[in-house]
């Protein structure tokens, strides 16, 4: 017999495969965080929606490394502090771009791929 932590994942799955009709009596309370949002709860391996923001804020985090690596490195030796940032700000631009089309193309291949809009 399966416990209640089991059974809840294997209703989630069922609800997640669209296998379950009718009637949901033992359909599992909603928490009132969750009942919040307007968009409702992600399922299990969908991608979120493309965010420019969260593309920088990781195309700034890489960037900022990208300038450690060189300031640290005998790559950058010869190398004014004016030359690095420049070439932080290109690296952020670049990751910046492509974090953002890659995140739209995953979008909108699972949206295709599961008949959302998109």
């Amino acid at each position: 017999m399966a416990n209640r932590k089991q059974q809840k994942r294997k209703y989630q799955r069922a609800v997640g495969r669209g296998r379950v009709f009718g009637d949901q009596e033992g359909r599992p309370e909603t928490s009132a965080k969750s009942s919040g949002s307007s968009a409702g709860p992600r399922r299990r391996g969908e991608p979120q929606q493309p965010s420019a923001m969260r593309a920088a804020k990781r195309a700034a985090i890489f960037a900022v490394l990208f300038y450690a690596a060189i300031s640290y490195t005998s790559l950058g030796g010869n190398m004014t502090d004016v030359v690095k940032a420049f070439n932080a700000v290109v690296m952020f631009v670049l990751f910046w771009s492509i974090g953002t089309i890659t995140e739209t193309f995953a979008w909108r291949r699972w949206q295709k791929k599961h008949g959302g809009s998109g």
